[in-house]
């Protein structure tokens, strides 16, 4: 099934069997940028973002060959840094009550959700993307904070316009694993150069990966100060931005979960 029939697959999918939820909305928020982020991860390069307005960002929705336990998330946009099946399995997630499910991946800026998503073309490798192919890096605000998620990057350096674009960024999602994306000290050399006040590993292995002989996330954490690594003791985190200071902070969390509505 090509991609673009996935995606009415998936929408329609939404409509038909999943108008009864609803969308989480923290009551009396205040201002939604000082309530911040919550930020979950699904596992893998899988990760569900909300805001105190209730409005869910979810980024490379994997397939079960992955390893992980199947997903069943939740969102108003769903963001795609590439075409490869542990990254664009968007009929795993879909739409609130009946409204419609917007997907973002292409390069360029697109509005949707209410939000500003920038996505730059990188390469998957650190040979042009003669092996892998390319990926997306995903640049966006929410809840007062910059995020950028960069895909499956595997150069090892970046251009001027991806060192523009990740300029300021608040919460920054690396791959670690290595094989087919940046290792642990390549991705070290990038938050080093970047200097986001946190960062998530992400694309590492653990025991449920099986597609790839991924690193583990530890040889990464191993090249930060043991006071810069916060492990969480679960798979969910609201982040604003007086928790942010000017030292960088690695949040591993401590566990995933396969959906992002409670009860679920």
């Amino acid at each position: 099934m090509s991609f673009k029939k996935r995606t009415v697959v998936a929408a329609v999918a939404g409509i038909l069997f999943l108008g009864c939820v609803s969308r989480r909305v923290v009551p009396s928020p205040g201002h939604s940028a000082d309530w911040g982020v919550e930020v979950t991860w699904h596992g893998h390069s899988c990760f569900s973002f909300r805001d105190a307005n209730g409005r869910v960002v979810v980024i490379d929705p994997f397939d079960e060959t992955v390893g992980y336990r199947p997903l069943k998330l939740y969102a108003d946009a769903v963001l795609i840094t590439h075409n490869h099946f542990d990254h664009n399995n968007i009929q795993a997630v879909f739409p609130f009550g009946r409204s419609s499910l917007k997907i973002v991946d292409s390069t360029g800026t697109v509005r949707s959700a209410g939000f500003d998503f920038q996505a730059l073309q990188a390469d998957h490798d650190d040979q042009g993307g003669e092996i892998n192919g390319r990926t997306l890096l995903m640049v966006w605000r929410m809840g007062g904070l910059k995020i950028a998620h960069l895909g499956d990057l595997g150069q090892k350096q970046l251009t001027a316009e991806q060192r523009e674009a990740l300029q300021g960024v608040d919460l920054l999602f690396i791959p670690v694993g290595g094989v087919v994306t940046l290792d642990a000290p390549g991705a070290a050399e990038i938050v080093r150069e970047i200097a986001p006040r946190a960062v998530f590993p992400m694309h590492y292995g653990r025991p449920e990966v099986r597609f790839y002989p991924l690193d583990p996330v530890d040889p990464f954490l191993a090249l930060f100060p043991p006071d810069q690594v916060h492990r969480l003791s679960g798979a969910t985190v609201r982040i604003s931005r007086k928790d942010l200071t000017d030292k960088t902070v690695i949040y591993v969390p401590g566990s995933f979960v396969s959906t992002n509505v409670p009860n679920q």
